[in-house]
């Protein structure tokens, strides 16, 4: 029992806030309402300390909260209101100003409790927190939500990717996201979806991706740990660039020139590159023009892009290899990502080669996933229960 509220003593005029001179029946009216105060006080402290305990006795991790927490909850459970407001806010001025308490309850609708940055316990893992200074989820980047919605809409399903991450498996039969028949895998921040050519593939897949994160369900080595996989196709990083990221290159000495799709030379530099190049470029299916680079008459530099679904600009690009080295995939390629941009269209670089890659970002390209095809081993196919139901 406080000194102020025993019967054995006189409530200390200079605690009290009465003058000296206030009589017996003053300082008995005082004694009544400090009692009743004291009352309140720990009756409410006592219906929320089971709350106060389990909010602060745990950290977000689940583990024991560190020393200030800790002591909150025992300061709640002995109904010491001045103590737990002096831990917690780093004052022993006892009851909090109206400013604080207003504060106060702003903070506690979302049950984020701050401590000050001196007296952060540090068995507390650390939280990001928002642009509007809250702590939660971060907002989706405008650059990813057009990204997936592109891929969402080739898998030619209803399909999203999850908010929190996740694998998301579905049978499309007529899926975008890789040849006829195969597994389709595209990761896109931090998430990612996979198109099957059936249900009974939809169940051999799901078992299989099942222990492995978003990222390594297109990971070629990862997966053929898993599955059994007759060929792939990538994985192929996907980068996009928003007008504000683009950063442009000029041409120098040699002039960029504009080719229409399935012009003769465009032709001559695909034979001179190789089939596997070549098709990665897919120059005859560019939507027209084609940006080139002339040197002694020839053209050993094209770009352009082709347009996809969502307005999106698939950029392709190829290279003489007598050439390759000296810039000219950033000159043709900044000309056709200009062009897409001034369409308002979203440029889509899609490459393998580390060397195309770094093209990419000398571009303001953002690496913001990966895309993988795999065909199933046929003979493990064909020993596979067929769809029920």
């Amino acid at each position: 029992m406080s000194e102020e509220s025993s019967p054995d003593h006189a409530p200390n005029p200079s605690r009290s806030g009465l003058p000296p001179e206030a009589g017996p029946q003053q300082h008995a009216r005082l004694t009544s309402v400090l009692s009743a105060h004291h009352l309140l006080v720990s009756l409410g402290l006592y219906t929320a300390m089971p709350v106060l305990a389990l909010v602060l006795g745990r950290s977000t991790s689940g583990r024991s909260a560190g020393p200030p927490a800790r002591r909150w909850a025992r300061c709640a459970a002995a109904h010491c209101f001045c103590c737990c407001t002096a831990t917690v806010r780093g004052t022993s001025t006892g009851w909090p100003s109206a400013a604080a308490r207003r504060s106060r309850s702003r903070r506690s609708s979302s049950l984020s409790w701050r401590f000050p940055e001196d007296r952060l316990p540090s068995d507390i893992p650390s939280r990001p927190l928002n642009p509007r200074g809250r702590i939660g989820p971060m907002p989706i980047d405008p650059l990813l939500l057009r990204a997936r919605g592109l891929w969402e809409e080739l898998a030619r399903v209803p399909v999203a990717f999850a908010p929190a991450g996740g694998v998301t498996v579905v049978v499309s039969q007529d899926s975008g996201l890789c040849p006829a028949g195969w597994v389709g895998a595209v990761a896109l921040g931090g998430s990612s979806i996979v198109t099957v050519p059936d249900r009974s593939a939809a169940v051999l897949v799901r078992d299989a991706l099942a222990g492995l994160s978003p990222e390594h369900v297109v990971n070629d080595t990862l997966v053929r740990d898993v599955l059994p996989v007759a060929r792939t196709l990538g994985p192929a990083a996907l980068s996009y660039v928003a007008p504000e990221g683009f950063r442009p290159v000029e041409a120098g000495v040699l002039p960029v020139e504009h080719l229409p799709a399935g012009h003769p030379e465009l032709r001559r530099l695909e034979m001179a590159a190789g089939d596997e190049d070549a098709g990665e470029a897919a120059l005859n299916d560019i939507t027209p023009p084609v940006f080139v680079v002339r040197e002694h008459g020839e053209v050993v530099a094209a770009a352009g892009y082709l347009r996809w679904p969502r307005r999106t600009a698939h950029i392709g690009v190829l290279t003489a290899p007598a050439v390759r080295g000296r810039g000219l995939a950033r000159v043709t390629g900044s000309a056709a990502v200009a062009h897409a941009l001034a369409a308002g269209l979203l440029p889509q670089w899609r490459a393998r080669p580390p060397a195309s890659r770094r093209v990419a970002a000398a571009l303001g390209f953002a690496e913001l996933g990966s895309q993988l095809s795999i065909e199933i081993d046929r003979s493990v196919r064909a020993g596979m229960p067929g769809p029920t139901g």
